[in-house]
């Protein structure tokens, strides 16, 4: 009788085991995709918010009628913001595209510092408070190709 007692207490903890190990496993499994889609996200995320960082930097004091190419880029980049874009980023976009029509001028600077800003500290570099500054060299004074050339 002892005995038969044994036998269904060790079945019915070792049942209980094998229903604690399944659920443990189903839950980590769980966790991981969530983690690992989260993640994705991210990158995918970054990754836009890089490349649209990219376009309005590399449009910024261009002149326009030279230029056309870098509306397609500003265009771009602004509905990439309005996708991935945090709420601070995308209302700075709202202002800036609400005020162009009466001003003609895109004010990119505190989108852009935004960007910068959010972007170091997504990869987890130091933050800065310095507006970002501008090389153009379109309409520069003929500087000869020696002084521009990378020094290796």
């Amino acid at each position: 009788m002892c005995n038969l007692e044994l036998k269904t207490w060790n079945i019915i903890l070792s049942t209980i085991a094998i229903l604690v190990v399944v659920f443990g496993w189903y839950c980590v499994h769980y966790l991981n995709l969530k983690r690992d889609r989260q993640n994705r996200l991210k990158d995918i995320q970054i990754e836009y918010l890089i490349s649209a960082y990219r376009n309005l930097a590399n449009s910024v004091q261009r002149h326009p009628e030279k230029n056309s190419q870098y509306f397609q880029h500003i265009e771009g980049a602004i509905a990439d913001i309005q996708l991935f874009g945090t709420t601070s980023q995308i209302k700075k976009t709202h202002i800036m595209l609400s005020n162009y029509p009466t001003t003609s001028i895109l004010e990119l600077d505190p989108l852009l510092n935004d960007l910068r800003n959010e972007l170091r500290h997504e990869l987890k570099l130091s933050s800065t408070k310095e507006n970002v500054q501008w090389l153009r060299m379109e309409g520069a004074p003929n500087i000869p190709n020696s002084k521009i050339q990378n020094k290796h």
